[in-house]
């Protein structure tokens, strides 16, 4: 798992439990770098001063706050790291049910594990928060910000996600969902009957990066030397609002012949 992100402790109650943050997400996302297309050179992002107009080394920088527009206030390590040891604390502040907390809200997932020291107190709030079907929402401090966090209980383990709070969830202003329209009984029974019959476990290991697969695929290409064709994917087409019943009875068909997922065909092939 290599090593912690974070050293922190949760506070439960009076307990206390230190423990380290590990990041669980690894997103497998494609990595690309701005070049120049004359030279194909990779373009340089460097710290140039307009001021004295020249490059400046990383000691002569300073993090600053800008409180209005190009008016800048400059922030020392030590105002940084202010209370710093009561912002590792992540406070348990109360209890809640899972299914109260709208997963729009839900940022970062980290793991959390305890050192030597806390493993008793630790495996106390896995076993209690499994018994109670609760989670604990608290706050910390991580990365120059105050997060609400949430801890709730992966198998024997404590997973902590940060959350985003109602101020940082954009309303949906001046968009248009139609519900000014009428949805007959008929489109209805098939739209559910359809979802009935697309119906099945959220094995989340089924699905695959399709579009990072084809982007590898054409830069082994390339590096090969070989021939590139040009792959156009299909435009889908917008149903017109009087066809829905049939597209939905269309949709049933296909949906019926239930091919295989993708991930068991290719472990089936592979035997």
């Amino acid at each position: 798992m290599g090593r912690p992100i974070l050293k922190a402790y949760i506070q439960f109650g009076l307990v206390t439990i230190p423990v380290g943050l590990f990041t669980l997400q690894d997103p497998q996302d494609l990595s690309f770098r701005l070049l120049h297309k004359v030279c194909l050179k990779p373009i340089e992002n460097r710290r140039w001063c307009p001021t004295h107009e020249k490059m400046i080394p990383f000691e002569d920088t300073v993090r600053a706050f800008e409180f209005t527009k190009e008016r800048f206030v400059p922030l020392t390590e030590e105002e940084l790291s202010r209370d710093i040891e009561s912002a590792k604390g992540i406070r348990i502040e109360r209890f809640v049910a899972l299914s109260e907390i709208d997963p729009v809200h839900f940022e970062k997932a980290y793991l959390t594990a305890p050192e030597e020291v806390g493993r008793k107190a630790y495996r106390l709030l896995v076993t209690a928060l499994r018994a109670s079907k609760k989670a604990a929402l608290g706050t910390m401090v991580m990365r120059s910000k105050q997060h609400v966090a949430l801890l709730r209980t992966v198998g024997n383990q404590i997973v902590l996600h940060t959350l985003l709070l109602p101020a940082e969830i954009r309303e949906a202003e001046g968009l248009d969902f139609g519900e000014d329209l009428e949805v007959n009984p008929q489109e209805q029974k098939m739209a559910l009957s359809l979802i009935k019959t697309m119906t099945a476990s959220a094995n989340l290991g089924q699905f695959k990066d399709d579009w990072r697969e084809k982007i590898l695929a054409v830069v082994k290409a390339k590096v090969a030397g070989e021939p590139i064709a040009p792959e156009m994917a299909p435009v889908p087409k917008v149903v017109p609002t009087d066809n829905l019943v049939e597209s939905l009875r269309a949709s049933m068909k296909v949906a019926r012949r239930k091919p295989e997922p993708t991930l068991k065909r290719e472990k089936a092939e592979a035997r």
